[in-house]
């Protein structure tokens, strides 16, 4: 899920670099942000939409930016099949956080990986990655 969420952002990534012309600067600095919205107090959305934001610095002129939506992250999906792989491990940490997941304590939510496109699926407000925590190590488990 998070593949195919990848690819599809990676699209609407793309409509953002379009947007500015090329530049025959051999150096500039590059930032690209994609920023999901704070998580609400309450219930969830199904699905969440982050904004893309690119900002080109080119030597002695001002930054530029531009922006556009991104894919729709599909939170409901992302929090099912969370909670079912945390059901299968076996590792104490992932069954400590499903049972703080179903009782409100922590809350699933994307973020970007710094420096890269990439999104990952976050426990809040531990800030643990979802996948690193189904990773954990087989010695863990009871």
């Amino acid at each position: 899920m998070l593949e195919a969420y990848d690819r599809a952002n990676r699209l609407e990534i793309d409509s953002v670099y379009a947007q500015f012309s090329p530049t025959l600067d051999d150096f500039y600095l590059e930032e690209l942000v994609v920023i999901f919205p704070a998580p609400p107090g309450s219930s969830l959305p199904d699905d969440v939409r982050p904004e893309i934001v690119l900002t080109r610095t080119v030597p002695g002129q001002q930054p530029r930016s531009v922006r556009a939506p991104g894919a729709a992250f599909p939170l409901s999906e992302a929090t099912r099949l969370a909670h079912a792989a945390l059901a299968e491990t076996r590792a104490e940490s992932a069954e400590v956080t499903l049972s703080r997941l179903r009782q409100g304590l922590l809350r699933l939510w994307p973020v970007q990986l710094p420096r890269t496109q990439l999104v990952q699926l976050r426990v809040l407000p531990d800030g643990g990655d979802v996948l690193a925590l189904l990773a954990t190590p087989a010695a863990s488990a009871r």
